[in-house]
């Protein structure tokens, strides 16, 4: 065989090995992409990011309008879809708190709690034990509500947000006057009215007037108490249900510690309409 076939052949190798390379090559390529779809979690598919927010705006403004029923439905959907939605564990037990089930409040907050120290977001730490301080204050629970609410009020104050932390002062008076230690709540009410007025957040003070005139009843001092409801219902945005509820079962147990029972029977009346309105569970 003469040099010049020889060389033809050759030739004719090295290209038949290349065209097998380049095809091992792509179906090596093909096999690898095929695994790594397949090792990817099915749940980083199932709802973007965007589609997630939505969902839970969307969840959010169905609860300001009461809807409580498919609040849950949206916030199991965005729960199912995605476990690890904190803010939907978060949306879901506040719908729980408004409707009295407890328990299925605390356990949705626990998972926000448990979600939230996974993620090392402080913020949202200090909020969830904020939530479930409150559930435990509303189950009878005082000495863990307390040392939640002081817990959730220690990381606040490293926030330096003032309005927050006097949410936080507000919440744990509420514990206190539950319990019927009156003086301890005064006090907490007062921070609370301290900071709310240093940060001119006056959206908050129809609420903490009324709070701290609540305490001045018990306290048997009327006039003050009858001073503060009334500056309280001077400045009431009533675009907040939940707080005008509680501003008018305030007055109606103020009116009916006074003994004028027509009064009293109106703002207890008040109040229950916006309770049944937003299917919350009445707090009186």
């Amino acid at each position: 065989m003469d040099q010049g076939k020889i060389n033809i052949i050759l030739l004719s190798s090295r290209l038949s090995i290349k065209a097998n390379s380049g095809e091992l090559i792509m179906l090596m390529f093909r096999a690898i992409t095929l695994v790594f779809l397949l090792i990817i979690p099915i749940s980083l598919f199932a709802q973007a990011p965007a589609d997630t927010d939505n969902g839970l705006k969307a969840a959010e403004e169905l609860f300001d309008q009461g809807k409580n029923d498919d609040v849950i439905a949206k916030c199991k959907a965005l729960i199912e879809s995605n476990p690890s939605d904190r803010k939907a564990h978060d949306l879901l037990g506040q719908v729980y708190e408004r409707i009295g089930e407890y328990e299925k409040a605390e356990k949705s907050y626990t998972e926000y709690l448990s979600l939230s120290k996974e993620a090392e977001s402080e913020r949202d730490i200090a909020s969830a034990m904020n939530n479930l301080a409150i559930i435990y204050s509303k189950t009878g629970n005082y000495v863990e509500s307390i040392e939640y609410m002081n817990q959730s009020i220690a990381k606040e104050k490293g926030f330096n947000n003032r309005n927050r932390l006097a949410s936080r002062y507000n919440n744990l008076g509420g514990i206190y006057k539950r319990m019927g230690r009156s003086l301890k709540a005064f006090k907490n009410y007062s921070k609370a009215l301290k900071l709310y007025t240093e940060t001119q957040n006056k959206s908050q003070l129809p609420l903490l007037y009324n709070n701290l005139g609540a305490i001045y009843d018990v306290f048997g001092q009327s006039k003050k108490a009858r001073e503060l409801f009334d500056k309280s219902l001077e400045i009431l945005d009533q675009s907040s249900k939940t707080d005008t509820a509680v501003i008018y079962n305030n007055l109606g147990s103020h009116y009916k510690s006074v003994k004028d029972y027509d009064q009293a029977m109106d703002y207890y009346n008040k109040s229950l309409d916006i309770e049944k309105e937003y299917g919350n569970r009445p707090n009186f």
